[in-house]
This record gives structure tokens, C-alpha cells and sequence, in this order.
């Protein structure tokens, strides 16, 4: 549950935080580091994952193991395409926003 909040809920919230608090500040390089290392906090959220997922199933590590690394696979393939096939139509403001439904969306992989 904790992970939940830490992991996805404020790193919804820190992306349209650093997305809209860079916009509005515009070139202050001091606040955008705030705002990144706030994301960065809020990311560090997922990094017990990698030790907990063969402890939620101990006769299954290495498939436990598997679904993690798939699911680390399918997000470096599903953030490029999302810019790829969103950037044009939507702009930069629209790419955060599908980022911020990304994080949010339950049991979906983190992009």
C-alpha cells in the first residue's frame, strides 16, 4: 500500500508539478532541481520492488523475477512511443498529462 501512494500517486502528482512549476518559473535552474529531486524522491518509491517481488511468491522467484523485469521492459518500449505517437498532436502539456494517468492508473507499469 505504501508503494502505491509513494511510488504512483505522488509521482503523478510531482510530474504535473514539475511540468506546470518550470513552465510558470520559466528559466529558474534552482527551482527545476527542487522539482526534479522531488520527482526523484517520489520514484525512489519502486526501488524495494526488486527485493520484495520473489518474497511475494518464494516458490516462484524466478517467474516473480520475470514479471519484474517485463514489466521494467515494457516501460522503456511504452514512455518513447507515448512521446512518439503524443507530442505532435497534444504537445508537451498533453504527453505529461498521459504520464500523469500512467503513474496513477493501478496495477499499471510505471513508464
Amino acid at each position: 500500500m505504501l508503494r502505491t501512494w509513494f511510488g504512483g500517486v505522488d509521482c503523478a502528482v510531482t510530474t504535473l508539478l514539475l511540468h506546470y512549476g518550470t513552465v510558470a518559473a520559466g528559466d529558474d535552474f534552482a527551482l527545476a532541481m527542487v522539482l526534479v529531486s522531488l520527482f526523484g524522491a517520489t520514484l525512489a518509491g519502486y526501488v524495494p520492488l526488486s527485493a520484495l517481488m520473489p518474497s511475494l511468491a518464494p516458490e516462484h522467484k524466478g517467474q516473480a523475477m520475470s514479471a519484474l523485469d517485463l514489466g521494467a521492459g515494457a516501460s522503456t518500449f511504452v514512455g518513447p512511443t507515448v512521446v512518439a505517437v503524443f507530442l505532435g498532436p497534444l504537445g508537451v502539456q498533453g504527453v505529461m498529462w498521459i504520464f500523469t494517468g500512467i503513474w496513477r492508473a493501478p496495477g499499471c507499469p510505471s513508464p
